[in-house]
């Protein structure tokens, strides 16, 4: 079973939507009216956590492609991130962002 990955300007859910009536109650919720969101559906990907700047995500993603490489894999697609920090709330340098690379 394919697990449903729901990301959002908030965070993100890993659980597998169950049934459509779910999902459509997730969509309603007041929180993810205000934030755009995407669905994915991935197989084996590689992730890891940045904390820090955007500015500073490169040698982050960097770290991932070398990862997956060194396993012996490919990169299959564009990587995404996923932000969970307020970035109004909290100071660059505490921003957390989870990269996450689809792979083969």
């Amino acid at each position: 079973m394919k697990k449903t990955f729901r990301a959002s300007a908030t965070g993100f859910d890993l659980g597998a939507a169950s049934t459509m009536s779910n999902l459509k109650s997730n969509l309603r919720h007041p929180s993810n009216l205000r934030h755009p969101q995407k669905y994915f559906q991935e197989g084996k990907c590689a992730q890891t956590l940045h904390v820090g700047p955007f500015s500073e995500e490169g040698p982050t993603v960097e770290r991932v492609h070398s990862f997956i490489a060194d396993c012996g894999n490919e990169l299959t697609g564009k990587h995404h991130e996923i932000y969970l920090t307020d970035i109004r709330r909290a100071a660059p340098e505490n921003w957390k962002t989870v990269i996450r690379q689809p792979m083969s």
